[in-house]
């Protein structure tokens, strides 16, 4: 926590030495010029640094980049102005009202505000009495707060996910070819190109370091704070800028600095320095948000399809999971249209192919540029690949050629792709497949091991045709229609907060499960590299069942024997699997199955009173399980209980006729 202050304040120093530094620098060449020339060499250290640490630039990172670009080029614009009429101090100390603002606005309620206020209003106007005043110089300065306000604002919104390098890196590109375009366009003379490359080099390496150091400090520090450690900047800007003028500072002006410095270290040191109350707090409602998006979309799904509801769950819990999941039976039963609806739902990049013995590389990694090849260079266009997308399904898997294969291994394992001597990384979040097959060639079994969940769709029975036809054009029409409710985004901010979750509470997750997974294995074998993730499995269908996590070993059981469902390796397991849930599942659902059970006998044996008793008795221990279970057994035994009730009802209407 100390750390992160020291890194904001040194921050907050080194962004004043920029002050004196730009004034200098545009002596010799024009804002759009030293700008230029500052973020273009920023982006070359940006070029290192994304090849060094395999950061990958999206496009919402591009576009929050272009917004954060607009603002430096009107910040500099800005500072440009008020230099002509006073000096960099005077702009740099005006500038520093975006604290208060920031303050303002993020409704800061610390006590240290109390004081922090007073000292450094106080020592500013001290500062402000120090340097040479101009009603331009002061409009460009509020100007320059404003804008800075709305800057440390977005910065901190756009980095939620703790992002910054990204960030960074896409604002020095941007903010370079904004610049450069519009340098284009004005006559700049240069009095000396060898000293502006000089300066221009020194102001980009202390705007990357001060990028860094705020990035990091905003991981653990509320903004409002991180924006006063930075407040700072006057300080130095003075300093720095008297010594290059060769000034004496005045003891007026020491004693502005020392207020301005004390205000600061109050509010770093005592005034909320890390604020883990509203943090955790916002960090909670955004993940809140984000659940109840995604259980809008789940069961939103549940409602258009018909009879796939555990086919849906298994596709959910694969999505916050991360993990390959796999779905197996004949050609329509649904198996695309599923995994469409879902990528029109999260508004995901959603790439799909049906796979041959004769598809090629191409069609999944994308062509070959013909333009580069004809240079001598073989570069291949990933755009509207597997490689670019949010999800993909891969219909028909298993009749890929060896190329193929291999290639998808990397994918599934990895979420790379060996290119020739390059490694591409994939941003597929999840692999779904189809295939009318589990496989029986043993070079198959290493990539069918890959997809750890599955699910096994059979077609609709003859009697259920009539629902069938009735649900299918209705889910046809809603198709059409279809909006997103979540997003990836939300996908991901869920997903990270199971993790978390698992090994915060691994221990007590792990005493609970492990006895359901190891008497189930006796029956059904589960490799070990998977009965690790059912923890993570586990936590990601009760966020969707209940909207919220839970540790209580009851909810913890039933969770796991509803995962186990999706770890059987083929059909013929299904059997083993039901056996084992109806041994297992609650006392009053085994007293339903064996009512019905006895009332179908009854009626068979044309034993019609005795069959409505029992019957009768069914009816009121289900209103019974219904009324007297929580939100926990009615969630998870959702499907048994709508078949027991389908059952019964039509055990009554034979009895009625």
């Amino acid at each position: 926590m100390r750390r992160a202050v020291i890194y904001a304040i040194t921050a907050g120093i080194l962004w004043g030495v920029t002050y004196p530094l730009t004034e200098l620098a545009i002596t010799l060449g024009n804002y759009l010029l030293v700008t230029f020339l500052v973020y273009l060499i920023l982006t070359m250290i940006g070029i290192a640094e994304m090849r060094s640490r395999k950061i990958l630039l999206d496009e919402k990172v591009l576009v929050r980049g272009a917004v954060l670009s607009v603002l430096n080029i009107l910040s500099m614009a800005l500072f440009y102005i008020g230099i002509r009429y006073t000096n960099a101090a005077f702009i740099a100390f005006i500038a520093q009202l975006y604290p208060i603002l920031t303050m303002l606005i993020d409704g800061y309620d610390g006590k240290a505000a109390l004081i922090t206020v007073p000292l450094y209003t106080i020592g500013v106007f001290l500062l402000f009495k120090a340097t040479r005043y101009s009603i331009i110089g002061l409009c460009a300065g509020i100007a320059l707060a404003v804008v800075y306000t709305i800057y440390v604002i977005l910065y901190n919104r756009f980095c939620e996910d703790n992002d910054f390098e990204a960030l960074n890196i896409a604002t020095y590109m941007i903010t370079a070819a904004m610049s450069g375009m519009l340098s284009i366009f004005t006559m700049t003379r240069v009095r000396n190109m060898l000293e502006l490359l000089g300066l221009c080099t020194l102001l980009a390496v202390i705007v990357h370091i001060c990028y860094m150091l705020e990035g990091m400090s905003h991981e653990d520090l509320d903004p409002t704070v991180v924006a006063f450690a930075l407040s700072i900047e006057p300080v130095s800007a003075i300093i720095v800028e008297y010594a290059l003028h060769k000034m004496i500072i005045t003891p007026m002006e020491i004693l502005g600095m020392i207020l301005v410095t004390s205000s600061v270290i109050v509010i770093c040191v005592g005034g909320r320095p890390i604020n883990e109350r509203r943090h955790t707090s916002h960090v909670e409602t955004s993940l809140r948000s984000s659940v109840e998006k995604i259980r809008k979309a789940y069961l939103k799904m549940q409602s258009m399809f018909y009879k796939l509801e555990d086919e849906i769950t298994g596709i959910f819990i694969s999505l916050l999971s991360r993990e390959n999941y796999v779905l197996i039976g004949p050609p329509g039963t649904g198996k695309t249209t599923l995994i469409y609806t879902l990528s029109k739902l999260l508004n995901a990049k959603w790439f799909y192919r049906q796979l041959t013995k004769f598809t090629d590389l191409e069609e999944i990694l994308g062509p070959i540029d013909i333009a580069e090849l004809l240079k001598g260079r073989v570069v291949r266009i990933y755009a509207n690949s597997i490689v670019e997308s949010d999800l993909a399904l891969l219909d028909e898997i298993f009749n890929a050629s060896s190329a193929i294969l291999n290639t998808l291994l990397s994918i599934l394992n990895e979420r790379v792709i060996y290119d020739g001597d390059k490694v591409i990384p994939v941003k597929t979040w999840t692999v779904y497949a189809s295939s009318n097959r589990v496989p029986d060639d043993e070079e198959l079994q290493a990539l069918y091991d890959r997809f750890p969940l599955r699910s096994f769709l059979n077609y609709a029975t003859p009697e259920e045709t009539e629902n069938l036809i009735i649900k299918g054009w209705l889910l046809r029409r809603e198709l059409e229609t279809l909006t997103s409710i979540a997003s990836m985004d939300d996908v991901k901010l869920v997903h990270n907060s199971l993790l978390d979750f698992v090994y915060s509470n691994l221990d007590t997750i792990a005493k609970h499960i492990s006895p359901v997974i190891a008497s189930f294995i006796e029956h059904v074998p589960i490799s070990n590299r998977t009965r690790v993730k059912v923890a993570l499995y586990v936590t990601a269908l009760i966020t969707l069942e209940l909207g919220d996590l839970a540790l209580d070993p009851y909810t913890l059981r039933i969770a796991t024997l509803r995962v186990l469902k999706y770890l059987i390796s083929n059909r013929d397991q299904l059997n083993e699997y039901y056996t084992f849930v109806k041994a297992h599942m609650p006392e009053e659902l085994s007293r339903l199955y064996e009512l019905t059970t006895e009332v179908k006998a009854l009626i068979n044996n044309l034993l019609f009173d005795k069959a409505r008793e029992r019957l009768e008795e069914a009816y009121e221990l289900l209103n019974e399980v219904k009324n007297r279970w929580g939100a926990t057994v009615s969630a998870f035994f959702r499907t048994e209980i709508q078949e027991l009730e389908e059952l019964m009802n039509k055990l009554r209407e034979s009895l009625e006729t």
